[in-house]
């Protein structure tokens, strides 16, 4: 074998013998273990409506929550169209002045009404929701508490995530005028006690 072939083989063998220690593992598919997971959210809850009415043709469906007691209001909403499917908007005290106030509420340690609603329609449509307790609303908790809300823990942000979002108008257009919407929204409202910022969140008044 000539020198020139001779070296290529050598090389050939070095780099074979260099593939075949590797093991098949996490490091070697690209995977760190040591990865952690984003943030935990400290409790949220889900609302939910869809059907078909009769309104005046729209093409988004209105949807708030909130507090309201014998002295003040305070709610946070705003319209869904098809194109927020999916998207993210976070609520913190920079974003609304109305945030301070919600949370005084959701901190308390006591059992109070959250208001949940969606509407659609101007001069005719429909609406749903209503109030219920903090014990029945929230999930996922992870507040070691038996309190219903979440206790005093420094919740200083919430993100509204679009789940699911379908809204067609007419739609099936069962009376055949135009004036029917079918729609299916869900929404799920998270807190969390950290300030870490989501890029993949919207910046938009509610």
């Amino acid at each position: 074998m000539g020198r020139q072939h001779f070296f290529w083989f050598v090389l050939l063998v070095m780099v074979l013998a260099g593939f075949g220690g590797c093991s098949n593992d996490e490091q070697v598919l690209g995977l760190d273990p040591e990865i952690e997971e984003g943030p935990q959210a400290l409790a949220k809850f889900q609302s939910f409506a869809g059907g078909g009415s009769v309104c005046s043709p729209t093409d988004f469906v209105h949807f708030q929550f909130g507090y309201r007691t014998e002295s003040e209001a305070v709610y946070f909403g705003g319209n869904i169209r098809n194109e927020d499917e999916g998207q993210t908007i976070e609520l913190n005290e920079d974003s609304t002045q109305k945030f301070i106030s919600f949370f005084s509420m959701i901190n308390n340690g006591e059992d109070d009404l959250i208001y949940r609603e969606f509407s659609w329609g101007s001069s005719s449509g429909g609406s749903s929701g209503g109030g219920n307790l903090e014990s029945e609303v929230l999930i996922d908790r992870v507040i070691p508490s038996e309190a219903p809300d979440l206790n005093e823990t420094p919740a200083i942000r919430a993100e509204i995530h679009f789940e699911r979002v379908s809204i067609e108008c007419p739609g099936r257009d069962p009376n055949g005028d135009g004036n029917w919407l079918d729609f299916h929204v869900s929404v799920v409202v998270s807190f969390y006690s950290d300030s870490l910022k989501n890029p993949t969140v919207l910046v938009r008044e509610w």
